[in-house]
């Protein structure tokens, strides 16, 4: 292919092939939407932005839309990425994202006369249905963390961001001059999704390897551990037993009570039915986020969850989260003792707040955090100057952490998509999975189903505020433009 010498020659093969691929599908195939499918590490960003130089040297300079599922992201890997590899066509980067409110997003695209847009598929998706921004003025749309097209399951969270991923996809797809590019990770059926979804031709590397790291399971010897899965697992198949009979093969941890309302009517079944399973689904998803709290060493929150549980099973849960809790500590002293930095991976924020109040009190030892909401640049200070850094699934895609040289997980990854993810930040080094051995903490370990990215909550009812001018005295006008000056009512939002 005949590809600009210069500006790619620092690209390493791995990353030279994969764009040789895209640039041989595009320019010669004519093929528009591209998915690029290489493993955590290997340098996806670069890749399209090397395709991005060499379309400009072709086509002529043209705008680019980056989309992405955090704003974080927008930061590390892109933002920072641009100015480092593009530094000599000094391209101009806004990024937007829900943290900006509406108007202000809007006065920002009117004056925008960049090379980049970065913004959140959230944001985006809004902006676009309203019609606040348009795709015409862009030659090239990036979907990074391609997969969010394919939904999973019936998992509320999920499902939204990959609502939003696919309304964009479908509106880019039946534009005839747009080039869509996806970047993921290759070789699972998410990928092959993916493909699908997009309607795009993969192109991967035959070489490319993730950078190789060694991981390491920490078994936990635990009476008290082993008796609270035991009695988790009998209580879990009592529940489960019940809704096996409507829900057949559905994951009833992806189910909300309003979806299973649904269900129960398409089966055409009596309202005086509805109570059991419902009743069940409840005590199960409790259930499911009681014993996975244990794992990750937050009794508190299991405690309460389970409601009214035996004084004895409580107890076996507190000495479990206790136990837990503390040998992680211990593992991240003894490594931050060896001079490495280390990176840890808690799936919720309690069980952060508790390892990092427990590193303080037993080792001095003060760990920082980065979660979902905190700002980009507190990231940045975090890599240059902290030795231990706890992270929660903000950290699960598209972040670059090589300055980590360990990372340490309270609790074990059933998803083994997600353990390939969450292993790619620190780019290579060593892994440590710290589980109770002969329960289902150690057990995540051997398989490859889904798990929930956060706390399974109750889907409460939101509340959306609208503008409503009175008409007389019994009509009133509701209005949906936000330049309106009119009094507000709230009315029910339907989540």
């Amino acid at each position: 292919m005949d590809i600009e010498n210069g500006a790619n020659d620092g690209l390493r093969p791995e990353q030279k092939e994969v764009l040789d691929g895209l640039v041989k599908r595009f320019f010669v195939d004519g093929e528009r939407c591209l998915l690029v499918e290489a493993p955590t590490g290997v340098g996806k960003t670069r890749i399209a932005l090397e395709f991005v130089r060499e379309f400009w040297r072709r086509r002529g300079r043209c705008r680019v839309l980056v989309v992405v599922p955090r704003r974080v992201l927008a930061y590390n890997p892109w933002k920072k990425e641009i100015d480092r590899w593009m530094s000599d066509l000094e391209p101009k980067c806004l990024i937007l994202s829900g943290f900006m409110p509406p108007r202000e997003r809007v006065l920002a695209l009117s004056s925008f006369q960049g090379d980049f847009l970065l913004m959140t598929a959230i944001a985006l998706n809004n902006d676009y249905i309203l019609g606040r921004i348009k795709l015409d003025p862009f030659d090239i749309v990036v979907f990074d963390e391609a997969h969010r097209v394919v939904a999973q399951g019936e998992e509320l969270g999920q499902y939204r961001y990959s609502v939003h991923y696919k309304q964009l996809a479908l509106n880019l797809i039946a534009s005839k001059e747009i080039v869509v590019l996806g970047l993921t990770i290759p070789e699972t059926e998410r990928t092959s999704e993916t493909e699908k979804h997009l309607a795009a031709v993969g192109v991967a590397s035959e070489t490319a390897r993730a950078p190789k790291t060694e991981s390491y399971a920490v078994l936990l010897g635990s009476n008290d551990a082993i008796k609270a899965d035991l009695w988790f697992r009998a209580q879990m198949w009592r529940a489960l037993n019940n809704l096996r009979k409507v829900l057949g093969k559905k994951i009833p941890w992806k189910i909300n009570e309003a979806r299973l309302i649904e269900i129960l009517e398409e089966m055409e079944l009596p309202e005086w039915r509805y109570g059991k399973y419902v009743a069940a689904l409840r005590r199960y998803r409790d259930l499911y986020q009681a014993r996975q709290d244990t794992w990750e060493g937050d009794s508190r929150r299991a405690v309460e969850k389970l409601g009214n549980v035996p004084d004895e099973v409580a107890g076996f849960i507190r000495a479990a989260a206790y136990d837990k809790v503390h040998h992680v500590a211990w593992l991240v002293k003894r490594l931050a003792n060896e001079g490495k930095r280390v990176m840890v991976y808690a799936k919720f924020r309690q069980s952060a707040h508790r390892l990092q109040r427990v590193l303080w009190d037993e080792y001095n030892m003060l760990m920082e955090t980065f979660m979902g909401g905190d700002p980009p640049s507190k990231l940045a200070d975090l890599k240059e100057k902290a030795q231990i850094v706890i992270f929660t699934p903000v950290a699960l895609e598209g972040l670059d952490l090589p300055e980590f040289d360990c990372l340490v997980h309270i609790s074990a990854i059933s998803d083994e998509f997600t353990r390939r993810q969450i292993r790619g930040r620190i780019r290579g080094g060593e892994e440590y999975y710290v589980v109770f051995k002969d329960t289902n903490d150690e057990w995540k370990l051997r398989v490859d189903v889904p798990e929930p990215e956060g706390p399974l909550h109750p889907v409460e009812v939101g509340q959306a505020k609208l503008p409503v001018t009175k008409v007389d005295r019994d009509t009133y006008r509701v209005s949906f433009e936000e330049a309106s000056k009119a009094p507000y009512i709230t009315l029910p939002q339907h989540t």
